[in-house]
């Protein structure tokens, strides 16, 4: 009997303590406390997936921000087109002046372009951070389950 209300206590108190996350029902569900849980360990491949899931997301967002830096350096180009570099003074003036307009659309289309690789590597990074993040924590709780594990070097 007093066994019995020890483990009681001890459940309880477990129950209190530990966040709602670290308990998975009998059918794997993690939303809210279920009745019957268990404590749910972290293993060494979920830490390794979480990681490789990071890491495509930080491989994503860096190529996002070099199509956006390479977007960008074509906008430059075409602008620098559209500001006159160069010796025009044999033209006639209307073909330089539609040529320079036709550059001066070419570079808005490239500031546009970087605008948007820029603003998605913006949000890749955001997931990126968030992914590192639930890392870390999977790494802590792991290495908190099996403080002998070859990832607490």
């Amino acid at each position: 009997m007093v066994q019995q209300l020890n483990i009681a206590r001890l459940v309880l108190v477990l129950v209190t303590i530990l966040p709602s996350a670290a308990f998975v029902s009998s059918t794997g569900s993690t939303t809210g406390r279920p009745r019957s849980c268990k404590l749910a360990a972290v293993t060494e491949e979920q830490v390794l997936a979480a990681v490789e899931r990071a890491e495509a997301l930080w491989a994503d967002s860096l190529e996002a921000r070099k199509n956006a830096d390479e977007a960008a350096g074509k906008a430059e180009a075409a602008r620098a087109g559209a500001d006159g570099d160069h010796d025009s003074s044999h033209l006639n003036p209307k073909i330089v002046n539609l040529a320079s307009v036709a550059d001066s659309m070419e570079a808005d289309s490239f500031v546009e372009q970087a605008m948007k690789f820029s603003e998605k590597a913006d949000d890749i990074e955001a997931k990126a951070e968030a992914a590192l993040e639930e890392t870390e924590n999977l790494l802590e709780r792991h290495l908190m389950d099996f403080p002998n594990s070859p990832l607490a070097e």
